[in-house]
């Protein structure tokens, strides 16, 4: 096994021995990620050798009389036989259909199973407080919706946005942790980004972002800057440009630097120039990251602009006439641009020699009804000359967002968040980051007795028909909608022996209802009388179709009075427009972890998964398929995780 150089203890304390405040060294931090990762792989290693079993590498049977009836395996297969708390472990001599099974010895199976569990938690405990790796920054553009853990702001517990998106959708990444206080192996996510941050408010939290020790540090922000400041384009590069020196100066291995999304809605702030001069830096900051920003050494671009902007729909575009002089000057009744503007000419002819139909210009020299184009911001004017043909048509560079992309001229609809959003965060996150595993698996600590889930005896309820597992209840909610309840055999493996299923609900939708909600849950609750001071979390893995119909869909705990201590939310959609896109598609919901009080007052705990679908948006069945669920202990993720702010 691989020996520390320093313990967590040693490079994570938020305080020295003599009780001063400490920050953590970079260096220090990267060197211990390095070790617990080979450490890892060891120990991985080893509990594959202990699962040999579940690999397949040998073959369980519940008695002596079926394995000798089965002769239908390879020479030298390994079989297994529980009697009682005793395994009986044999080995096949002959080839498959001939021979016979000899006996070779006997392993006691509590100890056996203890000494695995135990393995595979301090596998899983030690993936949980890997140190974050990755911090997102900038404004509501990525905060937007998130609920964050109170002590630690940096420390969101779930979005509703582009990066929950991101994940849900790459199962590479897997979604499963990513906006809560415990941390996975490999790729992991703080988050300080602010509602209304500018560029001004990003630069002045970098100390605290800093200690984070982030390896990779995600940037959106700017957008405040045009709207509601009176800051020059000029010095908005600047604070960028500052920005990103001060973290690779820290030790951040690499920035990525998110272009500005389409602005819908016109500019309302007062205080601020008109819209079309606020729009124009936009677009010109957006080249700028692209052309210049991201050409930096350890910076990468992640284009959302190019995502949502829709290049057939300009927000300004007019017939115009040009000139033939030194500089031609373009005719454009009422255009209200100003310099600086990017502007593309087409025609149904040919153009003035000096223009090239599609190439960007930037507008100079402005009055009420003409201006001039050069090749850069501030340039010098074109002169055009030669004989043209045609109409000519003229169009801003600033391009409306794509139709149901953004729910309030600024930030994504749902749709517009899986549609346009996340498939550019996905690009960039598969450049920079490897895949992880970060839950703790469905075998350990799990204290839901209908995991993994088995039999046919589950509670099937109103308008509803099929069969559920052992100990789940599912129930629809009030309206006219029906569902059929059918189960699957899941794959055996480590986590789902001989018998495991998995089920599904096909909905019909019916009737005039706003929404309804289908319900499930596990009749049984969970004891926690005796876990004072634990915490604990949950986590659930569905699948659903592609569905116009479907909105939000949570996993929530509530105690033993149906108060909501703690939830996950996955998809939030609403009908028509603003809906899911093409699946079906895999999401995990994970609840932060929740501290049972020292007070007694929480005894017990429940499961609910909830959907919520709306049965006038699509008349077409929907599907939504449960394959696991977990609640159990987590360690303490505080002594990591609030090192660096409060």
């Amino acid at each position: 096994m691989t020996v520390f150089t320093k313990t967590a203890v040693d490079v994570f304390a938020p305080e020295n021995s003599d009780g001063s405040t400490r920050s953590v060294e970079n260096q220090d931090a990267q060197v211990w990620g390095t070790e617990t990762e080979r450490g890892l792989k060891d120990l991985s290693k080893e509990v594959d050798e202990a699962f040999a079993r579940a690999a397949g590498v040998w073959v369980p049977f519940d008695s002596e009389a079926e394995m000798n009836a089965n002769l239908n395996y390879p020479d030298r297969t390994e079989a297994r036989v529980y009697v009682d708390n005793t395994i009986k472990v044999y080995k096949k001599n002959g080839a498959s259909g001939t021979g016979n099974w000899a006996f070779v010895g006997e392993i006691d199976a509590t100890s056996f199973d203890a000494e695995v569990s135990s393995t595979k938690r301090a596998l899983a405990y030690q993936m949980l407080l890997v140190p974050p790796k990755i911090v997102i920054d900038g404004d509501s553009i990525f905060q937007e919706n998130s609920q964050v853990y109170a002590p630690n702001k940096y420390i969101g517990s779930w979005s509703v946005g582009e990066f929950e998106a991101a994940l849900a959708l790459d199962r590479r990444l897997n979604f499963d942790t990513w906006f809560n206080v415990d941390r996975p192996l490999d790729f992991d996510g703080a988050n300080a980004a602010t509602s209304g941050d500018t560029t001004d408010n990003v630069l002045s939290g970098l100390s605290d972002v800093v200690l984070m020790g982030a390896a990779i540090y995600f940037l959106a922000v700017g957008i405040n800057d045009v709207i509601n400041t009176t800051n020059s384009e000029a010095y908005i590069k600047a604070n960028y440009e500052a920005i990103i020196s001060q973290v690779l100066a820290a030790g951040v291995r690499q920035v990525v630097v998110c272009t500005m999304r389409p602005i819908a809605t016109s500019v309302k702030n007062p205080a601020v120039p008109a819209d079309a001069a606020r729009r124009a830096i936009r677009v010109s900051l957006n080249n700028w990251i692209r052309s210049t920003l991201s050409k930096m050494p350890n910076v990468v671009l992640c284009d959302l602009a190019s995502g949502y902007e829709d290049t057939a729909n300009p927000t300004k575009t007019s017939t115009v006439t040009i000139t033939a002089a030194t500089p031609g000057v373009v005719s454009w009744v009422a255009h209200g641009l100003p310099a600086g503007t990017g502007v593309k000419f087409s025609t149904t002819g040919a153009l003035l020699t000096g223009l090239t139909a599609g190439a960007t210009y930037y507008v100079v020299s402005p009055t009420t009804d003409a201006f001039s184009v050069a090749a850069t911001v501030g340039g010098a004017a074109i002169a055009t000359s030669g004989t043209q043909s045609g109409t000519h048509t003229a169009s801003t560079c600033d391009y409306l967002p794509k139709a149901g992309s953004l729910r309030d001229g600024t930030h994504p609809t749902a749709w517009g968040a899986w549609t346009y959003g996340a498939p550019v965060i996905i690009g960039v996150l598969q450049r920079i980051c490897p895949p992880f595993k970060a839950s703790m698996p469905l075998d350990v600590d799990n204290l839901l007795v209908s995991a993994p889930f088995h039999g046919t005896s589950g509670i099937v309820g109103t308008r509803m028909t099929g069969t559920l597992p052992n100990n789940v209840r599912a129930n629809l909610g009030s309206g006219s909608s029906t569902a059929n309840c059918v189960l699957f055999d899941a794959p055996v493996d480590e986590y789902h022996p001989a018998g495991s299923k998995y089920f599904a609900f096909d909905i019909t939708p019916a009737g005039t209802a706003a929404y309804e909600q289908i319900f499930i849950d596990q009749p049984s609750v969970i004891d926690v009388s005796a876990r004072e001071g634990q915490w604990i979390r949950a986590w659930a893995d569905v699948e659903c179709s592609n569905w116009d119909a479907w909105g939000n869909i949570s996993l929530l705990m509530n105690d033993q009075g149906g108060t909501l201590r703690f939830a996950a939310n996955g998809l939030y959609a609403g009908p028509s427009v603003d809906k899911m896109p093409a699946g079906p598609f895999k999401v995990r919901l994970m609840t932060p972890p929740y501290l049972i009080p020292d007070d007694g007052s929480i005894t017990s705990l429940g499961i609910l998964l909830r959907a919520t679908f709306f049965p006038m948006a699509d008349a077409d069945h929907g599907y939504l398929t449960v394959r696991d669920w977990w609640a159990g202990p987590v360690p303490d993720p505080r002594p990591v995780y609030n090192r660096a702010v409060t």
